[in-house]
């Protein structure tokens, strides 16, 4: 066992966190100096600080998304954090998304498939529209939820850029 001025880590870190019981059986003296021989430098990972004590959240959360899963996926409600995601993808001549494959200018701007395939030059710098691929665009596309084109008219779905063209298709706002 590690020790830390005096203090065993083990029993400091029970005697602080709430066990599963609430109770801590290792030591009723947090401050107890019983198995330490001479203060040494303590190290405890961040990740066992930050999840210990949380368990009985994490297994309940856990559960309910098991016990969500059968039912049928609904579209999800934009957050602000999406949605400052999904603003990286804006297409600047019809503000509609640049969804993958993701294709940039030599300067890095990127326009949508419609948009780019009738464009000679880049919008925002006018340099020439090459085929060159935004791969870091890519991989965050595939964890943003992105608005239906139709959230102007009351659609509040947001979807995987793989099931928004899926869904625009038959959107009840469109």
């Amino acid at each position: 066992m590690e020790c830390y001025s005096g203090i065993e880590v083990h029993d400091f870190i029970t005697a602080v966190l709430p066990t599963d019981d609430g109770i801590s059986s290792v030591n009723d003296d947090p401050m107890s100096t019983e198995g330490c021989s001479a203060p040494a430098a303590a190290t405890v990972s961040p990740m066992a600080l930050s999840t210990a004590g949380v368990t009985s959240n994490t297994t309940t959360a856990t559960a309910t998304s098991v016990a969500d899963s059968s039912a049928a996926p609904a579209p999800s409600r934009p957050d602000a954090n999406q949605m400052d995601l999904a603003s990286l993808f804006e297409c600047p001549v019809c503000t509609d998304f640049a969804l993958p494959p993701i294709l940039q200018c030599q300067s890095g701007h990127i326009v949508c498939a419609t948009c780019r395939a009738k464009l000679s030059s880049c919008p925002t710098c006018r340099g020439t529209l090459e085929n060159i691929r935004n791969l870091a665009l890519e991989k965050l596309a595939a964890s943003v939820l992105f608005p239906c084109k139709y959230s102007v008219t009351g659609c509040t779905g947001t979807f995987h850029h793989s099931a928004k063209a899926e869904h625009e298709a038959v959107c009840e706002y469109r």
